[in-house]
């Protein structure tokens, strides 16, 4: 396969699954105490691990970006996006197989990542009346609902690259022309 074929499937996966991660988000949401709860970052995770990079930093993004602006957050799109394309930095599409340990590394990471960034973005948005300390404290609120968003995503991506890998899904698709 020449390399201008390679970069034009690279394009189309990369929109595929900018799509996917849109929709994750948006549609299949479990209300919490800060947001929702969504298979999204399933969809992050699965993209890193089948796109080389920047396709998949930039599916993770934008479609997480734009589920943040057509969901009403669109507050949140810019720090989402910079968060969501980190998050999938980490994965490594090289290997044969989705579920590899570096790809298990990898969303550890990425869930520390993702709560780390949106405790971040809370102190940065709503800074607290009482000061310093007041929007430390304030901002603790974000975290459990982020540990179990990463933590739902990743059992989601174990279980989808497990199957995945058992059918030779990423094999097959480096195969398309």
């Amino acid at each position: 396969m020449n390399k201008n074929t390679t970069k034009y499937k690279n394009y189309v996966f990369a929109a595929m699954f900018a799509a996917l991660i849109l929709m994750g988000t948006m549609f299949i949401q479990v209300p919490s105490v800060n947001g929702y709860v969504h298979i999204g970052d399933s969809f992050i995770y699965l993209a890193a691990a089948f796109l080389p990079m920047p396709f998949s930093v930039l599916a993770a993004g934008v479609g997480a970006g734009l589920a943040d602006v057509l969901s009403g957050y669109m507050i949140y799109a810019p720090f989402t996006f910079v968060i969501k394309a980190v998050m999938a930095a980490f994965f490594s599409s090289k290997a044969e197989k989705l579920f590899t340990v570096r790809n298990i590394v990898a969303f550890v990471i990425a869930g520390i990542v993702n709560v780390v960034g949106y405790y971040i973005t809370e102190l940065i948005m709503y800074p607290q009346a009482g000061g310093f300390v007041a929007t430390l404290v304030y901002g603790l609120h974000t975290i459990p609902g982020n540990l179990v968003q990463s933590l739902t995503a990743s059992v989601i991506f174990v279980i989808a690259s497990l199957a995945f890998d058992k059918m030779n899904l990423k094999k097959t698709l480096d195969k398309i022309a």
